[in-house]
Parts: structure tokens; sequence; C-alpha cells
């Protein structure tokens, strides 16, 4: 999974090394990072498989813990990461020493979030039951550098396209990247070939 800033994401934990790592995220300062893991995690599941570069940090706002032990909660999204190094504690999850990432902004946000608000429309207009989605989405989008990140956690698929649009530190190009994505998919669903974007 990918987390973004300004998003919350549910999540459970019941693995035994997931629920120490949750009860010691608790502990100290409520902060979880959420990171992908990279391309063969599935040889390496148990130990400590590759993961991506850039993370996001976040923060736990609620929390339950369930009968069998393991924990629902959510996870707020804070900031963008880069990881420098896993620390080897002995424990049984894993810790890493990371670093923020700038996020760059330009005088083209505006216009860029305009176009991606345009084909997030055309979408809520062709699809049925996205409406709904992309109408909350829309709505709850505080910047244009939130507006990217809330499209790519909640519309854009799969997995490594949200992944790539995590990567990306300058907030015009992540809207683009986003704009570009939906329109694809936008053009596809009426059965038009794809197209690098739709202006």
């Amino acid at each position: 999974m990918v987390l973004f800033p300004g998003v919350t994401m549910p999540l459970r934990v019941f693995e035994p090394r997931y629920i120490k790592m949750f009860e010691a995220c608790e502990a100290e300062d409520n902060c979880m990072a959420v990171c992908l893991l990279g391309p063969g995690w599935e040889d390496d599941y148990e130990g400590s498989p590759e993961v991506y570069e850039t993370a996001c940090a976040g923060v736990i706002v609620a929390s339950q813990r369930n009968a069998d032990g393991s924990y629902d909660f959510l996870l707020y999204g804070t900031e963008r990461i880069r990881i420098l190094g896993e620390l080897n504690t002995g424990e049984p999850f894993r810790r890493v020493c990371a670093e923020p990432v700038i996020e760059f902004t330009s005088d083209d946000d505006d216009e860029a979030a305009d176009r991606l608000r345009r084909v997030a429309l055309q979408i809520a207009d062709s699809v049925q039951g996205a409406g709904q989605l992309l109408g909350s989405v829309l709505g709850a989008a505080q910047s244009p550098g939130h507006l990217a990140d809330l499209i790519s956690a909640h519309v854009l698929d799969p997995i490594e396209l949200r992944q790539e649009c995590l990567e990306i530190d300058t907030v015009h190009d992540r809207l683009e990247r986003a704009s570009d994505a939906l329109a694809s998919a936008l053009l596809h669903l009426v059965g038009q070939p794809p197209m690098d974007a739709l202006n």
C-alpha cells in the first residue's frame, strides 16, 4: 500500500511482529511510516525485503484493540520521507533513518490543478458511481499538492502508479502525471485509443 500526506488510511495489524511495532509506535510518539515493498518481496516477506526509497510518514489518530490481540487503527499521512538506511535494533520489526522530502511549488500549480479537476469531473460524469467519490475528493483538497495526493491515493491504479506519484516532489509534475493517468483511463472507458494527455 502507498500512503500520501493529507490522506487517512485504515489499517489492521495481526502478525505478532506488526503488533509489537504498533505498540512501540503508540508508546513513543504515535508515528509510523508506510513504504511499498519492492519487486520480488514475496521471496523474503518474513525477512527484510527491499522497499522503495520514498515513503510517507504518518501519525496514528485513532486505534482499537480487538479481542484476538489485533489492532484496527487510522494512520494520517503527514509528509513524504526519503529512507536513508535501516537501523539494526534487534526488534522484530524494521526501523529506518529518514529525511523529509522537500516539496517544490510553482506559479503554474493552480492551472495544472484546474486541468486535473476538469478530467476528474469528466470521469465523474462518464462513469457510473464515480461521481460521489470524485466529488468528495475534489471537495476535500486544500491545495494543488493535496489535490494531486488525494487523486493519487483514492483513484489511481495500479499501485506502482501511486508509488510513482508519491516519488514526484514537484507539485506541478505530480498534478500533470495524475491528469495524464486519469485522461488515459477516461479515453479507455469511452473506447478511444489512449493518449498521453487530455486537454
